[in-house]
């Protein structure tokens, strides 16, 4: 976008829809280009794979939510070409950041084999995994408490706690130890929701 070059242009080139002049490729981010838009409503970004600290900044102060897939930037390759993703510091500028799951394509061709499932579940067991020590319980609100502030339902309805009752489904962890942390073994199991 910033360089108005690369895959995307030779897409947009082959399907007829580069227009020169547009705007695309006068060295803004994309997040630059939508500045004007963001501060007129509450926006739901998806992906918001490649940041820089100023975009983060505008994204705070519009109020914007973002949600990202990480399987699917690591089905594009996203953090060999632009770095990893940007969520914590996003979380740390007081953006609401959720996980979503994408499609299909991004599941490892295992997963499309056997018996393919789009879980955000499996997206935060990809993120645990991977971990840089994060608090399950963080990873946990990502597809919980904070999915659904941007779609305007009430989080405390999602909220993982003992004497709450959530809308969702049993998941099966496996033997738990008595000391053990419930979050940390939804996230480490292989089952079913």
């Amino acid at each position: 976008i910033a360089e108005g070059d690369g895959p995307a242009r030779t897409l947009l080139d082959a399907m007829g829809m580069w227009e020169e002049g547009a705007g695309l490729g006068r060295g803004a981010t994309p997040v630059q280009h939508l500045a004007d838009a963001l501060g007129a409503a509450p926006f739901l970004l998806a992906h918001v794979n490649d940041v820089t600290d100023t975009d983060i900044e505008a994204l705070a102060r519009s109020g914007a939510h973002v949600v990202w897939c990480p399987r699917c930037r690591r089905y594009f390759g996203h953090d060999a070409t632009v770095g990893r993703h940007r969520w914590r510091d996003m979380l740390r500028a007081g953006i609401n950041v959720a996980v979503g799951t994408d499609s299909i394509i991004n599941l490892p061709d295992q997963a499309r084999a056997s018996r393919p499932r789009i879980s955000p579940l499996d997206d935060l067991r990809l993120l645990h995994a991977e971990g840089d020590g994060d608090d399950p319980r963080l990873l946990l609100s990502l597809a919980t408490t904070r999915a659904a502030t941007p779609l305007g339902m009430d989080s405390s309805l999602f909220t993982l706690a003992p004497g709450r009752t959530a809308g969702l489904a049993i998941v099966e962890v496996g033997g738990m130890r008595p000391d053990g942390d419930p979050a940390r073994s939804v996230l480490g199991a292989t089952g079913d929701v």
